[in-house]
């Protein structure tokens, strides 16, 4: 009787031993693959963070070229006294119709001067909430307006604006660059970007 429990204890040995030895294994294995997904957590948010980073800069050029825009065409719609043809400024280029932009004055009334668009489908936006929003508050800084289909170009738009002073600083019109959202994104590669990966602006 004194032989044989040696003899089962030698024998649970081997399988106990490949049990705790499996334990430890997988114990390891687990350990390693948290470690792993952590790191690649890590890799993930860090490169999120720099391309962000790098669209925050190229949205931050996009609407900074279009404040430069409407900033010239309210100096050169001032200086010229009204007399400014933005669809001069289109046959001479300035305005191409592929870049996904429309420029557009109005009058103190709303009725459209002058655009890049064909001002036979509106003739007047004098009801519209950036022009109302100019009229009556007298600040001269650059209003964005949210995303709205725009009657002439049928598109989902973006529309900057700036509020036209007479000599006396009475309204006198607005000027505004309207943009495709497409304007405004990043330029990259839609293969780098995963199945459940986005960008928002």
């Amino acid at each position: 009787m004194k032989k044989r429990l040696p003899k089962v204890l030698s024998i649970l040995a081997w399988p106990l031993g490949c049990l705790i030895l499996a334990i430890i294994m997988w114990s390891l294995l687990l350990a390693r693959l948290n470690d792993r997904e952590a790191e690649i957590g890590k890799d993930a948010l860090r490169d999120a963070s720099i391309q962000s980073k790098a669209y925050a800069e190229q949205l931050a050029r996009a609407v900074s070229q279009v404040d430069q825009i409407t900033l010239h065409l309210k100096y050169y719609w001032n200086y010229t006294n009204g007399h400014l043809s933005v669809e001069d400024q289109q046959q001479q280029g300035l305005y191409p119709t592929s870049s996904l932009l429309y420029v557009t004055i109005s009058d103190r009334d709303g009725k459209l001067m002058t655009s890049s668009l064909s001002l036979q489908k509106l003739a007047n936006i004098a009801n519209r909430d950036y022009f109302l929003t100019h009229k009556n508050h007298p600040h001269s800084g650059l209003l964005i307006s949210n995303p709205a289909i725009g009657v002439r170009s049928q598109r989902m738009l973006i529309r900057f604006s700036r509020r036209l002073s007479d000599a006396d600083g009475n309204f006198n019109g607005i000027v505004m660059v309207a943009v495709e959202p497409a304007f405004l994104a990043p330029s990259q590669d839609e293969s780098a970007l995963g199945k459940k990966d986005f960008i928002a602006l």
